[in-house]
Formats: C-alpha cells, sequence, structure tokens
C-alpha cells in the first residue's frame, strides 16, 4: 500500500515465530503511530478544528504571546502562568474581510451535483451487486465526497484568498500555511452530515430507497449552507482571543476521550499537511478569567512525522536518508531548557530532510527553511491530541530489535502468544467455586480485609491466589464496584507482602481508584494530622513522589510505625478477640435459627387453629386475654388434684384470703400437727393443754404388778373428760398418752409459731388449726397459682366463657375442661417458641464488622508505612536518584526499580504513560490490573501483560470499546492486518484452528476479547451499588437481561428518582444546529436553585450532541456563579460518548432533538437491540447503556417535545422510564396500608406510638408495603420472599445523612391459614444460614435489620419496638466509629508527631518508643536529658544487679 511505513523499523529479519511476532509488533507499533487513519499519514497533523471543535491554535497570530512561550521554553524550570483575556488578540483589516467574503459569494456548486449524481448511481449499483463490505464501501464514498468538495469548492477558495491575504502585513504564516487549512474546511463542511450520509447510503445499499440519500447529498452541496460554513470558518481571522480560543481547545478537551493539550514547537509542511516536530505536554485549566498553563518535563520527538517525510523524498526523489530521532521521549534535566533539549536533535532532522537554510526556534517572528516539497517551520503551535503512545511503541521496538536476543522477556513473549495459539486455559472456575461453597457462614460474613466485600468480589481475590490462574477476567457493568474491587485487591496484594500496578487509559478511572484507596487509609490515619499517604502515582502532573519522600512526610509516617509497634502486642490480641468475638456471633445466630424449624412453628398454628374451631367462643377472646385462661388452666389442674381441699379452701373469697395470709405460718408448723390435726378435727384448743392433767390421773391409775386391771371405771370417766376436748371417744387413753400429750401441746406450739410472724394467737389460732385440717400447706408455684387465680380481674368475655372461681372449676363440664388442657398445650408451645426466638443473639454486626475492617486497614498502613519508611531512610542516595528520574519523567533503570517496587508495593499509571518509568522486563508485578480493559485495545496492552506474573483486567463489552481502533480506517487496518496474516502462514503454518485463533490480534480486539482464550478465570460483578432500581432499570433489562442486582434501597417518591421536563414551547425552531436554548435555560435554572441547599447533591449534564455540549459549556462560563457551580455541585458537562466511568447524584439529559430538527437517529440505534444490519449499530446501543446508567440519586429528562414524537431506540427507552414512573407506587401514608393484610396496619399503630417515632416525626418516614424480597433476592437470585411477611422501611434523616432500617414482621400466623401459600421453597427451618448470610450482608451496606413476630414482640410491643429501634438507630448512627484500639492509635500517633515536632517527646535510642521527655530526664547528664528512657535504664540496671548477685 502506497504511504506504508517500513513495519520492521530497521530491525533486522527473523523467521519462523519470532518472524511472525517481528510483524505482529510492527502491526502494533503502526496502529500506535498512526491510527490507521484513511490518509496514511501520521497521526499528530495540526488542525484548528475537528468536527467544528477547536483543536488548535497558531501562535503567529500573536507575536506577544508567542515571544513568551519562546522566553518560557528558554527557561530551565519555568513556572506556570496565565492568560488573561483581551491580552492577546490578533485581527485583519476590513479590505482583506470584504475580500475573504467576496471569495466566498464566488462559491458554484454545481459541479458537486454532477459529481453527487455518480455517487447516488454507485449505491444503487452497489445494492444490486452481491453483499459489500459495507464499512469499507461508506468509508471510501466518504474519502471521495471529501475529495469532491475539496476540488469544486474549497480549492477554489483559497486560490481567491490567497492574494487577498498577500496584502495583509504579518499574514506570512498564515499565507504560507493556507493549503493546510484545506482539510479542516472540508471537515467543517462535511463532518455534521457523516452520520447521516452513512444512515443513507445503507437504505440505499439494504433498502433500495434512494430518498435519504438524495436530500443528504443536496445538503451537501446547498450553496448557501456551504457560504454559511465558510464564512463562520473565515470569521475566525477577521478577530480572534488567545484566551478564548485557549477556552475552546479546554472545552473540547472535555469532550474529547485520551486527549492531552500540547505545546508544538517546529512544523515540517508535506503539501497541504502539518506535522509538530516536537511537542510538550501541557496543564491548561480556567482559573476565573484567566487560563493557567504548566509544562510538561517530557519532550516528544515526532519519530513517524520525520519517516513519513522521509519517505517522501525516497519515493519523490529517490533520496535516501536516515532518521536521527532513536527515541521518541527525551526527558529534561533540571539544568536544561526546552530548547536545549530540542536543540540536539533538530539540526539533525534538518539535514535528514536534506532541507536548507535556518530555522530560528528562538525567533518570534516566521522562519522556515524549504526543499524538495518539504517545508521545516519555527512556529508554535498548541494542539489537543490523541494522548502520547511514544513509550508503547518504543517498547515495540525494543522488542522487534532483540527478537533473536533470547532473553526472558522475549521467551515471555513468545509463551504468551504461543500458548494462545496452541493451548486451552485451565480453568479454575470449580476450584474458586469449591473454596467459596465450602467456606463456612462466620468465615464469609467475618474475613480480614479493609473493605466490605461481596460474594463475586471474594471470589475474585480467591482466583488472584490460586497458584493456577494467570489471565482473569472481570466483567463490571455499571456501578457494579469495579473500582472498589481494585481498591480491595490492591490491599490483598499489599498484605501478603507482594506488589501491584493499577492502570487504564481513563485518567479518571484511576482517580477514583487514587482516591479510594487514600479515602480507606485516611479514615485510620485521623484527622488531627495530616499524611502524604505512600500510594504512588506515576505520570500524573502532580506526581506524589517528592511529596511522599519529603523529610517531613517520612517523619511522620515513621512516627507513626513507631507508635504502631509499641503498641503491637496489644492491638493484635484485641484483634483476634474481635474476630473470634464476631465469629461466634454469628455462629451462634445460625445455630439459633436453625433450631426453629417451621414444622414446630405449624404443630403450633394448626393446634391453635383446631382450638378455635373446637370452641368457637375463644374466637371472640382477645390475644391479651391468654394468659388469663392459662391461669384458669393452671388453677384448674391444680384444683382437681385435691377436690376436698381446695373446695374447702375456695368456699369464698376470705378463706382463700385467709389462707395465703396464713401459709407463711402454715409451713412452719411442726408435721404432726397436720396429722393431729386431720384426727381430732374437733379439738378444742382452749382447753386442750388440760388434757396434761388427765394424762396424769389416768397415769396414777396405774398399779404395779396388775397395772390397770381393776381401773376400768375410772378410765372410762376419764376418756368421757378427754372426749369433751379432743371430740374423740378412747376407752383406753393409757393407749394412747403419747398422742394425748401431743394433743395437749398443739395449742402452745401453734400460739408460738403465729407470735413468730407476729401474728395474734388469740386471732388466728383456730384459723391456723382449721388449715391444718386441709392437709400439708400448699407450695411455692401452687400457693402462686391459687393467689393469681384468686386476685385477677378477670376480663368480662373470659368470665362468660370460663368459670373463674374454685367452686365452678371443680364443677367445670367436659367441654370446659378439654378447652382448658388444649390451650395449656398451645401456650406451652408457644412459650417453648418464645424461648427459642429470645436465644438469637443480639449483636451490631455492621458496627463490629466496620471496627474490624477499621484495624485491618490499620494493619495494612502500617505495612505500607514500614516499606516507603525503611525506603527512604536506609535507600537516601536511591530515593534521590528517583525523585530526578520522575521529575524528568525517564524510565527508571532496572536496579533502581526494583528498589522502588519493595518500597511502593501499589503503584498507579496511565497505559500510556507507564512505560515510560517502568522497565520492559518480564515479571516486574506480581498482579497488573487493567481497568476499563474493554476500551484498552490489544496493542496497548502487550507490554503490560509482558511485566506481569498475572494479569486482571475488569470492564464491560457492553459499554464503549476502543476508541482509537474504532476511529481507525477498517479498509487500512484490513490491508495491514493481512500482511501480518501473510507472515504467519508462511513463517509459523497454516493450522486451521491457529490461523483462527491469530484473528484475534486484530487491533480491533480489546484486550478483553484476547484474554477470552485463554482466561483462566471469568466472573462478572452483578451487584449494582450506584442507583436505584428504577434508576438503572432499563440497563438491567434491556443489556444484560434483567442481571443486575440493584442494592441501593428507595425509600422515597419515584418522582423523586425520576422527572421529565418539557420545554414551553416545543415548536420554537433552534438557531444553533444541534443545540438547544430552551433545555439549557430550563436546566441552568435547576442546577442554579440546588446551590441554596446546604448539602447540594453532585450533578452532570449529558446530551448526545457535542454542539449542545460546547453551548452550555459556553453559557457556564459566562456564569457569575461559575466557580461555585463547578466546585459545590462538582459539575460536568459531557456527551453520551465521554461520560463512561463518570458518576454523579443527579444527571440531566439534554435531549435537543426538537419537531423541526432532530438527529437523534444517527445517534441511537432504530431498535433497542444491537443491529448487525445498521452503520454503528453495536456503538449506538452502547451509547445508551453508558449514558443512563450514569446516576446515582436521580435522572432528569429535559424534553423540548412529547415523547410519542420521538423515533427509534430513544422513544423506547424515554417510554421505558415513564412507564416505571407512571407505573410506580404512589408513596403511601400511614393510612394506605395493604386491608388485606391485619399485621400490618396493627405494626403501623405499634410504630405510631413509639416514643422515638413521636420524638423524630419531623425527621422520620415510615414506608409500609416495602419490598424487602427484591433486596434480598438481589443478594441471591434463588431467594424466594415469604408472601406472609410485611416489611417497613423506616428512614430517619440525620444531619449530613440517611440512617434506614428495615422492620419485618413474620405474619406466621397467616402463612399457615393460607395452606396453598406453603411450598418446597419456604418450607424449611425458620431461617437457614443463607438468610443470615445475606440479611448480615445487606447490614453491611447500611440497612439495619429488624425481625419481629407474635413470639418475640413480647406483651408490650410497643414498649418492645421503642427499644429496639432506639438501639438498631443508634448502631447506625456509630457505625463508623472505629475500634477503640484504632482510635488509641490515632490519639498517640498524633500526640507522638507533634511531641517530637515540639520537643516535648523524645524517641529512646534503646526501645526505638517514643515517650514525654521527662522519660528521658537524667540529673547526672550536662543537657539534663539522656537518649535512654527511664524504664530501659532501670530494666538495664536490673540486669547488671542480677549478673553481679550470679558472679
Amino acid at each position: 500500500m502506497d504511504e506504508r511505513l517500513d513495519t520492521t523499523n530497521n530491525s533486522k529479519k527473523t523467521f519462523g515465530m519470532s518472524g511472525f511476532l517481528q510483524s505482529l509488533a510492527g502491526y502494533y507499533s503502526q496502529f500506535l503511530e498512526t491510527d490507521f487513519k484513511a490518509t496514511r499519514e501520521p497521526k499528530r497533523k495540526f488542525l484548528q478544528y475537528n468536527k467544528n471543535n477547536r483543536v488548535g491554535i497558531q501562535l503567529a497570530s500573536y507575536p506577544a504571546f508567542k515571544q513568551l512561550i519562546i522566553e518560557k521554553l528558554g527557561q530551565q524550570t519555568p513556572a506556570s502562568f496565565g492568560v488573561k483575556y483581551g491580552k492577546y488578540t490578533a485581527s485583519l483589516s476590513s479590505t482583506i474581510q470584504t475580500g475573504i467574503k467576496s471569495a466566498i459569494k464566488s462559491v458554484s456548486t454545481d459541479d458537486l451535483s454532477e459529481y453527487f449524481v455518480e455517487i447516488e448511481k454507485r449505491c444503487v449499483a452497489a445494492s444490486e451487486r452481491e453483499p459489500v463490505d459495507f464499512e469499507i464501501f461508506v468509508e471510501q464514498l466518504e474519502l471521495d465526497i471529501r475529495n469532491i468538495i475539496d476540488s469544486s469548492v474549497v480549492s477554489r477558495v483559497l486560490k481567491i484568498i490567497e492574494p487577498v491575504l498577500a496584502s495583509q502585513t504579518g499574514a506570512a504564516a498564515a499565507l504560507e500555511e493556507l493549503d493546510t487549512f484545506t482539510d479542516e474546511i472540508v471537515s467543517a463542511l462535511i463532518d455534521d452530515h457523516v452520520g447521516t450520509f452513512a444512515e443513507a447510503v445503507g437504505e440505499t445499499v439494504y433498502e433500495r430507497s434512494t430518498d435519504s440519500l438524495n436530500a443528504t447529498l443536496a445538503i451537501l452541496s446547498d450553496r448557501e449552507r456551504i457560504q454559511t460554513v465558510l464564512s463562520n470558518y473565515f470569521n475566525d481571522f477577521a478577530a480572534k482571543d488567545a484566551f478564548v480560543e485557549l477556552r475552546d481547545i479546554i472545552s473540547s478537551h472535555t469532550i474529547t476521550e485520551n486527549s492531552q493539550v500540547y505545546l508544538n514547537v517546529g512544523d515540517v509542511m508535506l503539501g497541504r499537511s502539518k506535522f509538530p516536530l516536537y511537542f510538550i505536554p501541557v496543564t491548561a485549566e480556567v482559573d476565573g478569567d484567566s487560563i493557567r498553563l504548566e509544562f510538561s518535563s517530557s519532550v516528544y520527538a515526532h519519530k513517524k512525522a520525520v519517516d513519513f517525510a522521509l519517505s517522501r523524498l525516497k519515493r519523490n526523489h529517490e533520496l535516501q536518508g536516515t532518521n536521527p530521532i532513536i527515541e521518541r521521549i527525551f526527558h529534561k534535566d533540571e539544568d536544561e531548557t526546552y530548547i536545549d533539549v530540542i536543540q540536539k536533535s533538530f539540526q539533525h532532522i534538518l539535514a535528514a530532510l536534506k532541507v536548507e537554510g535556518d530555522v530560528n526556534l528562538l525567533s518570534s517572528g516566521f522562519t522556515k527553511t524549504k526543499a524538495y516539497g518539504i517545508t521545516v517551520t519555527n512556529e508554535l503551535t498548541f494542539s489537543l491530541f490523541d494522548k502520547s503512545d511514544e513509550s508503547i511503541v518504543n517498547d515495540y521496538e525494543a522488542l522487534m530489535v532483540g527478537l533473536e536476543g533470547g532473553n526472558p522477556l522475549l521467551d515471555s513473549f513468545k509463551g504468551i502468544i504461543e500458548s494462545f495459539l496452541t493451548e486451552n486455559p485451565v480453568s479454575i472456575d470449580l476450584d474458586v467455586d469449591k473454596e467459596w461453597d465450602s467456606t463456612t457462614t462466620p468465615d464469609r460474613l467475618v474475613f480480614q480485609s479493609p473493605l466490605p466485600l461481596a460474594e463475586e468480589q471474594r471470589k475474585v481475590l480467591s482466583a488472584i491466589r490460586n497458584d493456577g490462574s494467570k489471565f482473569i477476567i472481570v466483567e463490571g457493568p455499571p456501578g457494579t464496584g469495579k473500582s472498589h474491587t481494585i481498591t480491595a485487591i490492591a490491599f490483598e496484594l499489599i498484605l501478603r507482602g507482594q506488589n501491584v500496578l493499577v492502570l487504564s487509559d481513563k485518567k479518571e478511572a484511576l482517580d477514583v481508584v487514587e482516591g479510594k484507596i487514600n479515602d480507606v487509609i485516611t479514615k485510620v490515619r485521623g484527622a488531627e494530622t495530616e499524611f502524604v499517604n505512600p500510594i504512588l502515582r506515576l505520570g500524573k502532573t502532580d506526581s506524589n513522589f517528592s511529596k511522599i519522600t519529603k523529610k517531613a512526610s517520612i517523619d511522620k509516617l515513621k512516627t507513626s510505625v513507631q507508635t504502631f509497634k509499641a503498641n503491637e502486642h496489644n492491638f493484635t490480641n484485641q484483634f483476634d478477640q474481635l474476630e473470634i468475638r464476631l465469629k461466634s456471633r454469628v455462629n451462634d445466630t445460625v445455630t439459633s435459627v436453625t433450631k426453629i424449624t417451621f414444622e414446630e412453628i405449624d404443630d403450633f398454628h394448626t393446634a391453635e387453629r383446631r382450638l378455635l374451631e373446637s370452641f368457637e367462643d375463644l374466637k371472640s377472646i382477645d390475644e391479651s386475654d391468654d394468659q388469663q385462661i392459662l391461669e384458669i388452666s393452671m388453677a384448674h389442674k391444680l384444683f382437681i388434684g385435691n377436690r376436698t381441699k381446695y373446695a374447702k379452701i375456695g368456699k369464698d373469697i376470705d378463706t382463700i384470703s385467709e389462707y395465703l395470709r396464713l401459709l407463711t405460718v402454715l409451713r412452719e408448723v411442726p408435721q404432726p400437727l397436720f396429722k393431729l390435726a386431720n384426727d381430732y378435727p374437733e379439738l378444742k384448743l382452749n382447753t386442750s393443754h388440760t388434757i396434761k392433767q388427765y394424762i396424769s390421773s389416768v397415769l396414777d391409775l396405774r398399779k404395779p404388778i396388775i397395772g390397770y386391771l381393776f381401773s376400768g371405771r375410772s378410765l372410762m370417766e376419764w376418756s368421757r373428760r378427754i372426749e369433751k376436748i379432743t371430740g374423740i371417744f378412747n376407752p383406753k387413753p393409757q393407749n394412747a398418752l403419747d398422742e394425748l400429750r401431743a394433743l395437749s401441746n398443739v395449742s402452745e406450739i401453734l400460739s408460738s409459731t403465729i407470735a413468730s410472724f407476729g401474728g395474734s394467737p388469740d386471732q388466728d389460732l383456730q384459723t391456723i388449726f382449721d388449715f391444718l385440717k386441709l392437709g400439708a400447706p400448699l407450695g411455692e408455684s401452687e400457693a402462686n397459682i391459687l393467689q393469681r387465680f384468686s386476685e385477677a380481674q378477670w376480663s368480662s368475655k373470659v368470665q362468660a366463657l370460663l368459670p373463674v372461681t374454685i367452686k365452678g372449676l371443680l364443677a367445670a363440664d367436659d367441654k370446659a375442661v378439654n378447652l382448658l388442657v388444649a390451650f395449656e398445650d398451645l401456650m406451652q408451645r408457644k412459650a417453648l417458641l418464645k424461648w427459642k426466638f429470645d436465644q438469637i443473639p443480639n449483636f451490631d454486626y455492621l458496627k463490629d464488622k466496620t471496627q474490624l475492617e477499621s484495624m485491618n486497614t490499620l494493619t495494612l498502613v502500617n505495612r505500607i508505612d514500614k516499606r516507603v519508611t525503611d525506603f527512604a531512610i536506609n535507600k537516601k542516595a536511591d530515593a534521590k536518584t528517583l525523585q530526578q528520574i520522575i521529575r524528568s519523567k525517564a524510565k527508571f533503570p532496572i536496579d533502581k526499580f526494583d528498589v522502588l517496587r519493595e518500597a511502593f508495593p501499589c503503584m498507579i499509571a496511565g497505559l500510556r504513560d507507564f512505560a515510560e518509568f517502568i522497565p520492559l522486563e518480564r515479571d516486574l508485578f506480581d498482579l497488573v490490573v487493567i481497568d476499563e480493559a474493554s476500551q484498552v485495545s490489544i496493542a496497548q496492552a502487550l507490554p503490560a501483560i509482558l511485566r506481569a506474573k498475572k494479569v486482571l483486567v475488569l470492564g464491560d463489552r457492553r459499554q464503549f470499546g476502543n476508541v482509537k481502533t474504532a476511529n481507525a480506517s477498517k479498509q487500512i487496518n484490513v490491508g495491514y492486518f493481512k500482511e501480518v496474516m501473510d507472515v504467519f502462514m508462511s513463517e509459523v503454518g497454516d493450522d486451521v484452528s491457529q490461523k483462527t485463533r491469530v484473528k484475534n490480534f486484530n487491533i480491533t480486539h480489546s484486550v478483553m476479547d484476547f484474554f477470552e482464550y485463554n482466561a483462566n478465570f471469568t466472573i462478572q460483578l452483578k451487584k449494582h451499588f450506584r442507583g436505584y432500581p428504577e434508576m438503572i432499570s432499563f440497563s438491567s433489562k434491556y443489556v444484560y437481561e434483567d442481571g443486575l442486582q440493584a442494592l441501593k434501597i428507595r425509600g422515597k417518591p419515584t418522582s423523586d428518582v425520576l422527572q421529565f421536563v418539557q420545554t414551553p414551547n416545543p415548536d420554537k425552531l433552534e438557531l444553533t444546529r444541534n443545540a438547544n436554548e430552551a433545555e439549557a435555560d430550563i436546566i441552568l435554572e435547576q442546577i442554579k436553585a440546588m446551590l441554596e441547599q446546604e448539602a447540594p447533591p453532585s450533578v452532570a449534564i449529558i446530551s448526545p450532541h457535542r454542539d449542545q455540549v460546547i453551548y452550555i459549556q459556553k453559557r457556564l462560563s459566562n456564569e457569575p456563579m461559575r466557580e461555585e457551580l463547578y466546585k459545590r455541585l462538582k459539575l460536568a458537562v459531557f456527551t453520551f460518548d465521554t461520560c463512561q466511568g463518570e458518576e454523579r447524584d443527579v444527571i440531566f439529559y439534554s435531549m435537543v432533538g426538537t419537531r423541526q430538527q432532530d438527529n437523534l437517529k444517527y445517534i441511537f440505534p432504530r431498535k433497542l437491540d444491537i443491529s448487525e444490519d445498521e452503520i454503528d449499530g453495536s456503538l449506538k446501543f452502547q451509547r445508551l447503556n453508558v449514558g443512563f446508567s450514569r446516576g446515582k440519586e436521580k435522572l432528569v429528562f429535559v424534553l423540548s417535545k412529547p415523547i410519542e414524537e420521538y423515533s427509534g431506540a430513544i422513544k423506547l427507552v424515554l417510554q421505558h422510564y415513564k412507564s416505571v414512573l407512571d407505573n410506580a407506587t404512589t408513596m403511601p401514608e400511614a393510612e394506605h396500608t395493604d386491608q388485606s393484610s391485619p399485621m400490618e396496619a396493627k405494626v403501623l399503630e405499634w410504630l405510631k406510638a413509639t416514643s422515638f417515632v413521636n420524638i423524630h416525626s419531623c425527621d422520620l418516614e415510615i414506608v409500609p408495603q416495602f419490598e424487602l424480597g427484591a433486596y434480598l433476592k438481589a443478594l441471591n437470585p434463588t431467594y424466594s420472599h415469604p408472601a406472609y411477611k410485611v416489611d417497613f422501611l423506616v428512614r430517619l434523616q440525620t444531619e449530613g445523612s440517611v440512617q434506614q432500617c428495615i422492620i419485618e414482621y413474620d405474619g406466621f400466623e397467616y402463612h399457615f391459614d393460607n395452606r396453598d401459600r406453603v411450598d418446597a421453597g419456604n418450607w424449611r427451618s425458620y431461617l437457614t444460614e443463607g438468610d443470615v448470610e445475606r440479611e448480615c450482608v445487606l447490614e453491611s451496606f447500611g440497612y439495619k435489620m429488624l425481625r419481629i413476630n407474635r413470639f418475640n414482640v413480647g406483651k408490650d410491643p410497643v414498649s418492645t419496638l421503642d427499644k429496639r429501634l432506639n438501639e438498631l438507630f443508634s448502631e447506625l448512627a456509630t457505625k463508623d466509629v472505629g475500634h477503640k484500639a484504632v482510635s488509641a492509635f490515632q490519639a498517640q500517633s498524633s500526640m507522638n508527631i507533634n511531641g517530637l515536632k515540639d520537643g516535648t517527646h523524645k524517641k529512646c535510642t534503646k526501645c526505638d518508643n517514643i515517650k514525654t521527655t521527662l522519660m528521658f530526664a537524667d540529673s547526672k547528664l550536662k543537657s539534663g536529658y539522656g537518649n535512654h528512657c527511664q524504664t530501659c535504664k532501670r530494666k538495664q540496671a536490673n540486669q547488671a544487679s542480677h549478673r553481679r548477685q550470679i558472679f
């Protein structure tokens, strides 16, 4: 192919696999240097405009500004400087302006119409032929149209303008370079219609309709339109301001992916093309009414431009030349100026290009030299270019040159390619799943990580640890925590003593990762002292290496390490105890909940149902009366056990009261007296003492030898007297003397016992004796039953149902008895269930887990700090050397890089920057992580892969792919890749399988595509953390097959999440194409109002059209409140193509399309799928996914016509969101509970009655009918939420945050009343291990869970709820409170740092501990203070004394 550059780059040709690798490296190198543009030119070509966006500024128009830049280039360390509005301006005379206008008026489009007829014919002919490669066909048509417009319009106009400009003093540069404006003028005339043209060609070829094609060609050839575009373009020559042009470049920068502003020094012109020779990265930022510029320390040489010029010399003039540029990147030393660096090679370039004369780079005037159609000038320009790939190109050149060197790196290169071509990767998916499945619930919920992690993220870490993994793919749809995962990966490797390099082609993605890492570390640093965290960011303008290694920073880190060391033993013990305790609590919870089975709950409800069926009168009894019925049942069982006794006790209420009053006395009465009272119930206590006298008289009747033989008559007399006292006649009293003696003492014993309890014998003696007749006194439990029964205030319903007296109970019929037996059985079941529920531990999982994470973080921080302080202290010379290398953006020597890698286990760098610093060596990193990998071509990623032992790529192939490859010419790429395939077939072989795999080396494949063939592990992150389910619903449904599990709980109306706003006048004609003033007005009004909020949300504006983005940016730049808008709202304005990786609380969508003009069909697909027969069908579909997944709190759709008037997929998207909004249940008020659920209203009443709710009523929301099941299902798609559960969400608005608690009432009673709701999915334990895990995970996301039911709510549900709500919200308020050991460390570390600084503390050179200076006091020393603390001195003295005793 003509103009093709030598892919071997002068390297020695090799053969076999090495020959293929050389060809492949050359192919990648060519792509990175040229982007495979259709013009086949080097990619860094100077243009002022690209697609109507300013991308270049010529400083020749601003002599004073150019002089300032030259002065800066001549300084060794130029400081940043500002460019103010109005300071540097340029203008053309009115005469010249008139001449230009006349030239434009002379434009004729007659030839265009004729040429376009031929274009139409070619399209019609294509529709009748065999299938064509449509993209190549359209690409060629576009190129032909460019040439036609150039020759018929643009070149003719420029020819007329040339003599007009020649008359303008100072226009020499503009006149000299007039031809170079051709391409961008042609682009200005057609770029806005390229999409329309491609669509129209598609309709002609596939649908055989030429209507759209004719309409589009008519627009392209419209004379009036062409004149307007030309007039707008040349108006830039009339009057301009450097500030305005720089601001326009910055605006273009914000909407252009992977772009960088450069200062170009010198240029080479070949025909109409102008290429910078050197370019310096520039940081350009708007700073109020000025723009601040700062130069990087690197100078890039445009080696490809020189190669291109040399190839022209060879082809056109047969002149040979060698490119004097060896390295593409020059690193300016501190004692050098930029001009010094450039001059080293500039004169050699002039000589190589055969041009004669002097080009003075230090002159503010215009100087040039020219020969053989090549012109070199001293022009200075600013350009917005694609970010530099030079360092990666250098890697490929090194690979090409050294393929036969046999070094380990090249062996690794061959090994990767050969394994890809010939082997199947060993999958570790089963290993990872097996490891996870075998992990116990406590270990799943309690693990050593500074961050909370979902299951998929834990599995990623498992895959990295697995020895069988080399390549890992993590698919991460929008908002699923890719950056969080990367942060966790970095921490995991640091804790394991390994190192990781994090790369991305998106600066924003790296900023997010760096920010997350710093946020986590900073939390345990404490707020009292400011630290520079030792996470090395390479390539960033403000690289943090020098900040980290400053003495003040290292001293702080060193003190932190020493403080931790002093407390490490105690800290480790507390850490272990917390981990063990938390695991134990989780395990106890699992054990407790799994002991409760639905079988026993069902048994309870079955018994309850049968009881109610048998005794319908029970249905009228309130549950609050259950205890009364239970008391009756217990009393009945007691009473019938001794009917006689209880009949006597219960003959009236007074008897019961007296018995209970005297029960304590009865229990002290000697046991024999109970028998006596039972045997002699008529005993007269007032005369019983006289029995003693009768006993004496009876004894007197006994004669020696004969006894009572002849005393019968007398004994009979005494028996009758005794009978009068005892009530029992005994004809032989001599045989019962002991019993009679006992009877004689009864009154005395009872009186004494009564008196001992403070009673009155006179009052209670007979009563006590009467109670003795009833037998042994009641025990404690029996007495309690009797007392409760006798003192109960029976409800009327209970009295109507059951007897409530002892007499009544003893006479109860069988029905009442059966009721009482069944009821007591039911209550026993209930009591057992309540006991089991009460055994479930109540602990603060979220707080304990957060504290464990903070302790893990402190451990991590200490390890990082130790590594970097060791580096700074013990390798000072290396640190100084590396600082100079980083400052000059030079590559690290391999020996020095080993030192750096040990000091900084985590490095972050841009994909296009890292190779500038990091040597091209094998296995430098334990792991290389490539973020947003779907946007990274394999050509860009391969050098990074070579540096890694393992590689993990994260991305989403359903979001945008690689922009570089998307913009490359398919036709050019096909040609180049054919050469690669040819070399493969000739040097390796033509095996069909390998040939198929080789096609994946095409630059059109991302590194994620490439890894599909050799990945050992692949996983998709499914849990969406960014937005509410309604916000991500489009992507989840139409892009991820409902696979996204949105975990963010919406506790506010859907109308606060989705909003549609229509402009007031849908028929208004917008004057600027693809811009909409009315929509901008609405958006700006709303975002300015947000500034009135105390804590305003972050905001982004997204539009399908670049023109609307530029228009809104200009409006914002003129806003007096612009600084506040950008700062407080973190405001950004994006197109759908540039918002990937971004997120904001509120997203405004400015859709632009009106009734008069709507070009959305050229941006979005026709249907809601990826259409193969639609130009850019995949890209258009990806736009929808990316654009509508950026929001966190609210999406606002600003439209200029009704939704039904839109067309294509965008109409369906808008209808989708409108349907979600319309169908959403309005946030229910308290009275809007589900009337079919009796418990919902009851639970709500309980909640409303709590003091917690009443105290916080102004800041509290209660959301009934909350769909908790949807969120638990998100944690596990197989989860089925039982229909019997009643769920509430309680939201408490506190200062700066919203705290949320989910209350779940388990309505078992309704579950088991409706048997058809019971199935295999919910017939199980009350809770499973999986339920415990899900709820703990939900709690770890910040949502407290309160589970209540009829068994654990207690007798007073309101008090129970009030107590638990206060506890739970208190726990939420303190969830971020670190562990006391962490807090103690923070305080001690801060005190030590400040103490060392202020001189109140010293470090002991013996024990290395930092203590107050008082601990070093030593009156024997002149200074009054020693170097050893008193503790060490005492220890040393004790040891010396011990030695003396021994010897």
